[in-house]
């Protein structure tokens, strides 16, 4: 990919959530803080700040250090209209005697009444060793795609090794990283900096650098990037979180008032103590991990991180990472064992590790979401591991929430070996994924979910603050007042504060990329969407059904269930709202029949009675088919589902579905159809949303139409990018699979061609098909038509729940029925189609069972 792309994504990621605040609000974001007694909520008014403890020795001392900084010419400071490299070394020296005088006006009022424990000594200071150095030289480690490309104009770094830095006539003799990556190197950054022409080239190359740190410690709160405009002189700092960026107004660091600014900004950095202060997770460092070991929250146990199966890559919005860890087993961090991600394989979620991309090379669409991990680097440099905290201690755990277990907590009486997930939650759905695990959990275990311990959020120690992004945010009225209206054609979307939601899933899966054979892949998509209809049988619609979110368990897996069932619960109410919506259609046509009924003079004398009775009962049984289906659905997938099952009463499902970070309580939405705004809600990972959800208007529903077409668009996926199948497939399958990155239209002629491929035809033998290609076209190819024909009668069905069609259709209906009428029908195609479109997938796999069974193994598995 090239930077100038990668520029573009990143502008794109931040959007319109940009905020630029005056340094003594910038400061109070930064300062080491404590929540104020007695309150629950945490945006910035909720704390007391160290920075305003110290207010008169800032007003004092600040002034006093810019007076002997005045002479910028010190610094060796270039002329203006200088080349843009003529500013880096003058910048880091200016940065690193800033710092340097932080520190000594620091070490002289730390034992002064009333500074105790907010001024600590230089060594207990986290950054007591920060210099800066002038760099401009690629880095030893890298961000997918952008190899050899990433130069930071300036960084600064702790106890730094002098050879890491240019000068005017030497380019450094060792090479700097984002993480640590093995042993014997010391040049880490800490801070990254930029000098650049241009705000919005400053701030999307920044964007860059905090992807990089973010990948290095995937957990982290916070990156902080310090930018100079070199073209007017004016620094700002620049704060990358989950919901976007805060940053500082421009500081004119040629005036006297500014430099003062500048110093009053890095002073308060000087102030930091522990690694949460400088945006670090203080409960992980990426090799550890501290759980709540109670329901309660006020105890922990720490966990070794055995493996990483996912880490988002963004840097706004839900930064998800997906962890298996294990019971502690000694003091020393456990090496690592990364999630196999060769470069041309995607990750879970449907993020993709692309080859190395030089800056000739033509853009992907698919970069919008990529792996920070690859192999494909050069011997020189490695992608981004993590960030050095093996000295850290962690703090113990501390929970404001625990309504938010799922169950009752006791990690001491639990299995040793978890999926553990960590994101960035938008706060008006923090509770949305434990509600979904919940709902699952009242039916006990069921087949094809995965099993929930607990969901919990975090409070920092000491300053008992919510990890959250609330704190970086303006209030909503306030937006306006503090929005940096940078990149032009952005939207201007409120503040979105998110919470680090954190969920323990004792059911631990494979990717299917590694399914062994066709058969098990398949097994595993079945077993799935029946474990997706035991979560809307609970009352909950997924919406996110991608490669990371349905795994499937290999056959050593012990986990045993009841095979899928139909729960009379929701069977009873799907039947509720069949007759409501029944009654209500009979009510509405009464007219109609009093119509019909004229006319039954011609009836013979003393059969009208008679006649009255037949004409009612053909409207209701015009009716009942209005209503829905429901009945006949189930009664049909229930006779399908002994076909599937036998008469086991206990099984282990092959596949499973997990996340529900983005479920929708179709109950809420249906008890408030007309009172919400529903329509623009949508969810998904796009590579494998629906084409009517991508191609959509803003008054599109979301509904489980999408989510079914989902699973085809996953499999199809993990077909073409199955790990046994990717190094020795034919051509066309690799231009197929870089289709599946791409808009959806060129998707979907990527899968017509897929499907109408003649597998037994000598040209594809020719080619070389992945035997796991070959083996499932003819699968693919029923389901496509069957979805086909799904989305056609879908289609058809919704438009007659249409407000504007049911008033012309009841012109004298009351708008209140009308809107009744509309939720109820609605409703009942809902949960028709749910279990139609699951009931045809599993008569498609029964039908072609036989045949993927006898292909076994793919001969790479056995080798």
């Amino acid at each position: 990919m090239k930077l100038d792309a990668l520029k573009r994504v990143m502008r794109d990621d931040l959007g319109g959530h940009l905020w630029q605040y005056p340094i003594d609000i910038f400061t109070q974001i930064i300062s080491p803080r404590k929540l104020k007694q007695g309150v629950k909520s945490f945006y910035r008014e909720d704390f007391e700040f160290s920075v305003d403890a110290l207010r008169p020795f800032f007003t004092n001392t600040c002034p006093v250090i810019a007076e002997k900084l005045a002479d910028l010419k010190q610094f060796g400071w270039p002329a203006d209209g200088s080349e843009e490299w003529n500013y880096n070394e003058p910048f880091a020296k200016l940065l690193s005697r800033v710092t340097e005088e932080c520190h000594a006006a620091l070490d002289q009022v730390e034992v002064q009444p009333g500074y105790t424990g907010i001024i600590v000594s230089r060594h207990n200071r986290f950054y007591n060793k920060l210099s800066f150095v002038s760099y401009d030289h690629p880095t030893q480690d890298y961000t997918t795609g952008v190899a050899g490309q990433l130069k930071p104009n300036v960084f600064g770094g702790k106890d730094l090794d002098p050879g890491v830095t240019r000068t005017a006539t030497r380019a450094p003799t060792k090479t700097a990283w984002w993480s640590e990556e093995g042993k014997g190197h010391t040049v880490q950054i800490d801070i990254p900096g930029e000098v650049k022409a241009d705000w919005a080239e400053l701030v999307a190359q920044a964007a860059i650098y905090a992807r990089c740190l973010f990948a290095a410690s995937p957990s982290r709160p916070f990156v902080l990037v310090i930018t100079l405009c070199h073209k007017s002189n004016h620094v700002r700092f620049l704060l990358f979180h989950r919901s976007g960026l805060s940053a500082t107004e421009a500081i004119d660091i040629k005036s006297d008032d500014g430099l003062s600014q500048l110093i009053r900004v890095m002073m308060t950095i000087m102030l930091w103590k522990a690694p949460h202060h400088a945006g670090l997770n203080p409960f992980t460092n990426d090799y550890e991990i501290w759980l709540p070991k109670m329901a309660d929250g006020t105890e922990g146990v720490k966990y070794t991180i055995h493996s990483h199966l996912h880490e988002s890559t963004t840097v706004r919005g839900r930064g998800s990472t997906v962890n298996t860890i294990h019971n502690l087993s000694s003091t020393t961090p456990q090496p690592i064992q990364p999630y196999d991600l060769r470069p041309q394989k995607p990750t879970t979620r449907g993020h993709m590790a692309d080859a190395d991309v030089t800056e000739d090379d033509e853009d992907d669409p698919g970069e919008t979401k990529v792996s920070s991990w690859s192999s494909s680097a050069p011997k020189q440099e490695k992608v981004i591991g993590h960030y050095s905290m093996h000295n850290i201690e962690l703090c113990s755990i501390s929970t404001p929430y625990p309504a938010l277990m799922v169950g009752a907590l006791d990690l001491t009486t639990l299995d040793s070996k978890f999926i553990c997930k960590g994101q960035w939650v938008d706060e008006n759905r923090k509770h949305v994924e434990r509600s979904f695990y919940a709902a699952l959990q009242e039916f006990g275990r069921l087949f094809g979910t995965a099993e929930a311990v607990a969901s919990w959020a975090s409070l920092y120690p000491e300053d008992n603050g919510l990890i959250s992004t609330h704190i970086y945010l303006p209030k909503e009225n306030e937006a306006e007042r503090y929005r940096w209206k940078l990149f032009v054609n952005q939207p201007e979307p409120a503040p979105e504060p998110r919470v680090l939601i954190n969920l323990l899933l004792r059911t631990i899966g494979r990717s299917l990329l590694a399914a062994p054979s066709t058969s098990v892949l398949f097994e595993a998509v079945i077993h799935a969407h029946l474990g997706w209809l035991n979560g809307y049988q609970a009352g909950f619609l997924h919406r996110d059904i991608s490669i990371g979110n349905v795994l499937y368990l290999d056959n050593t897996n012990s986990e045993k269930s009841k095979p899928f069932a139909l729960t009379p619960g929701f069977l009873n109410a799907s039947k509720s709202v069949e007759d409501e919506a029944a009654g209500l259609l009979l009510k509405l046509n009464a007219a109609q029949i009093a119509n019909e009924l004229t006319g039954l003079s011609l009836v013979a004398p003393g059969d009208e009675q008679g006649a009255e009775v037949q004409a009612a009962e053909e409207v209701q049984d015009e009716v009942k088919v209005q209503a829905g289906q429901i009945t006949k659905e189930a009664q049909d997938l229930t006779a399908t589902l002994s076909s599937l099952f036998g008469d086991a009463d206990e099984m282990s499902p092959f596949g499973f579905i997990c996340d529900g970070d983005l479920a929708k309580d179709w109950r809420e939405l249906f008890n408030n159809f007309f009172a919400t705004t529903p329509l623009c809600d949508r969810s998904g990972t796009f590579e494998f949303m629906s084409d009517s959800l991508l191609g959509s208007r803003a008054d599109y529903l979301q509904a489980p139409m999408d989510d079914l077409e989902s699973f085809f668009h996953m499999t199809v996926w993990a077909v073409l990018w199955n790990h046994y199948a990717v190094d020795s497939s034919s051509e066309r399958e690799g231009k197929w699979r870089a289709a599946l990155t791409g808009h959806h239209i060129v998707r979907l002629g990527a899968t017509t061609a897929l499907i109408q491929t003649n597998v037994t035809s000598l040209l594809v033998k020719k080619e070389g098909f992945s035997s796991i290609v070959i083996q499932a076209i003819p699968v693919l190819a029923d389901w496509e038509t069957s979805l086909r024909e799904l989305r056609n009668d879908w289609g058809d069905i919704t438009f007659t729940c249409k407000r504007k069609y049911l008033r012309d259709l009841y012109p004298d209906a009351s708008e209140e029925d009308i809107d009744k009428l509309a939720s109820l029908l609605l409703r009942s195609h809902w949960h028709a189609c749910a279990l139609k479109g699951v009931h045809q997938v599993i008569k498609i796999y029964l039908k072609h069972k036989t045949a993927l069974n006898r292909h076994g193994n793919f001969p790479e598995v056995k080798r």
